[in-house]
């Protein structure tokens, strides 16, 4: 039976083609053109479904985050905002550190995007 050997000084694919997460971007997302198109022709066919504001305000949001970090890898917590997410962390170690000692009711209130 042959076996595998895993090196673990070889670095992984997200290492080698990602930056690391602090240099990725932080702060309020501005939605791009092409989402903020999506997003409003998806309205157009489906505001008789979808009236209210939360389900266009999460999916401009999530394709937002999507356009930014997608091929990345890396897991993103956010909040909404009126002008687009508001990127609070990113990844594992970031994200682990930004809730640190906050309250389950404190922790509730951010969404994580992944992709």
């Amino acid at each position: 039976m042959p076996s595998h050997i895993t090196d673990p000084n070889i670095p992984t694919i997200q290492e080698v083609l990602a930056p690391p997460p602090n240099a990725l971007p932080h702060g309020i997302l501005v939605s791009p053109p092409r989402v903020r198109e999506i997003v409003e022709k998806e309205k157009a066919k489906f505001a008789h479904e979808f009236a209210d504001d939360d389900t266009w305000g999460n999916m401009t949001d999530s394709l937002t985050l999507q356009h930014h970090f997608e091929s990345l890898g890396y897991e993103v917590l956010y909040r909404h905002a009126p002008e687009g997410p508001e990127v609070l962390a990113v990844g594992f170690d970031e994200m682990r550190n930004y809730v640190q000692g906050m309250s389950i009711e404190q922790q509730l209130r951010y969404k994580i995007w992944a992709p």
